[in-house]
């Protein structure tokens, strides 16, 4: 499932390892064919992270964590040991992309503040247990604006004075997370979910051009 997937993409070839978090909505304001979209693009993604073990040889393992969000107390994350995934693994990729599969549109609200906090924390505790460096990105996906968060916009400001980068990716047309974007390293917008992988990988390259990539080269 996973080779088919693999696509020719620059970024996935910058020799600095990756922990990558991604936050993405599931509510019904997306359609069921929006969805199935979405969760395409997103195994697409996977399977690209995965196979950059296999073209970068001595690489340390990149690590990614998924989280799926609806209302503040729909915020899911899969099961040990999944929680936070090693993508070198192919089998955890693999079952991570089939719980992907098994998620469902039904939300009624949409919490993105709590969301990217919940991401954010589970970034940095991995993170403190790795050896080498990595460059940590939390993309969030979404195609509305927050309506149900505990937290604030403003509790999320400490992307502005750490290591941790946020990337927003909105769906749609109209412009909803003005308050989260001025904590974001990058920002980008879609017309269609179809557009998805792409995005995502357009914004680790624009992460990858705003940091000191330096500290994160492994030796």
């Amino acid at each position: 499932m996973l080779e088919r997937r693999k696509r020719k993409v620059g970024v996935y070839r910058v020799p600095i390892p990756w922990l990558i978090g991604v936050c993405f909505d599931c509510t019904a304001s997306i359609s069921d064919r929006d969805f199935r979209t979405m969760k395409e693009e997103l195994v697409t993604f996977l399977a690209n992270v995965h196979y950059r073990a296999h073209d970068l040889k001595g690489h340390p393992s990149d690590f990614v964590a998924l989280t799926a969000f609806q209302g503040k107390n729909d915020i899911h994350k899969p099961g040990k040991p999944l929680g936070v995934v090693q993508m070198s693994q192919g089998p955890d990729v693999e079952a991570l992309a089939d719980w992907i599969g098994q998620l469902k549109n039904d939300g009624g609200s949409t919490a993105v503040y709590d969301a990217v906090e919940i991401t954010a924390k589970r970034l940095n505790n991995i993170d403190r247990q790795l050896r080498n460096p990595r460059l940590k990105v939390v993309l969030a996906v979404t195609d509305g604006k927050d309506n149900d968060s505990r937290n604030s916009s403003s509790d999320l400001s400490f992307f502005n004075v750490t290591d941790l980068n946020l990337s927003v990716i909105e769906v749609g047309t109209s412009s909803k997370l003005r308050r989260l974007r001025r904590y974001a390293t990058t920002t980008h917008r879609i017309s269609g979910f179809e557009d998805l992988f792409h995005e995502i990988s357009v914004a680790i390259r624009q992460v990858i051009e705003e940091v000191s990539i330096e500290r994160y080269r492994y030796r």
